[in-house]
């Protein structure tokens, strides 16, 4: 694995919301949240320890932090009361690619 993936990591700032509310919906988002979340500008830190990636996300409401194993091994991670799962892996020049349900 080489350290391109690397470039990820740091503070995030959301500039833009479009689409989001569709992608909570499809996520199953209780209607507050919906509504809302498009209003947010949420902070994101993002930081490597070896094949694991810690994501933060910070909003006014809420912090929430995701350990996504970057290795290809299967993952679960919970939002909205629902459990998620999903693998991620490191792709060629540096992108990470995900996949779940």
């Amino acid at each position: 694995m080489g350290e391109e993936h690397l470039k990820f990591a740091g503070d995030w700032t959301t500039i833009s919301s479009e689409n989001v509310e569709e992608m909570l919906i499809m996520l199953k988002a209780p209607f507050m949240v919906r509504k809302a979340a498009p209003r947010l500008k949420p902070a994101q830190t993002i930081s490597f320890n070896g094949t694991v990636m810690k994501i933060n996300v910070v909003t006014t409401f809420k912090t929430k932090e995701s350990n996504v194993p970057i290795d290809g091994s299967q993952f679960k991670d919970e939002m909205f009361g629902q459990v998620f799962s999903g693998k991620a892996e490191i792709c060629e020049g540096g992108m990470i690619k995900t996949e779940g349900n």
